[in-house]
């Protein structure tokens, strides 16, 4: 079973090859990973989601690792924002 990093990169990488967006791979993105869900290629901590909950949780998922993984984000290390240290700051 692959982790749900490796999972979300092989998703998104196989999309930009076929040419998709940002928010098509979401979109279609989050039904691939819905699909691997039912057939038990990764699991979610929470278990017995509905079809709609696994739909907005593979969409946050796809979104965090574009966000975070270096071989989908053009190399850029993440930097998570703190609001408590912006707040502290300004």
């Amino acid at each position: 079973m692959k982790s749900q990093k490796e999972l979300s990169f092989d998703v998104i990488s196989s999309l930009r090859d076929q040419g998709r967006s940002n928010v098509e791979i979401l979109m279609e993105g989050s039904g691939i990973l819905l699909d691997k869900y039912k057939n038990k290629e990764w699991i979610k901590s929470k278990g017995n989601c509905s079809d709609q909950e696994i739909l907005k949780y593979s969409r946050d998922l796809l979104k965090n690792w574009m966000k975070k993984d270096v071989r989908l984000n053009g190399g850029e290390k993440y930097i998570p924002l703190n609001p408590r240290i912006l707040l502290k700051v300004g």
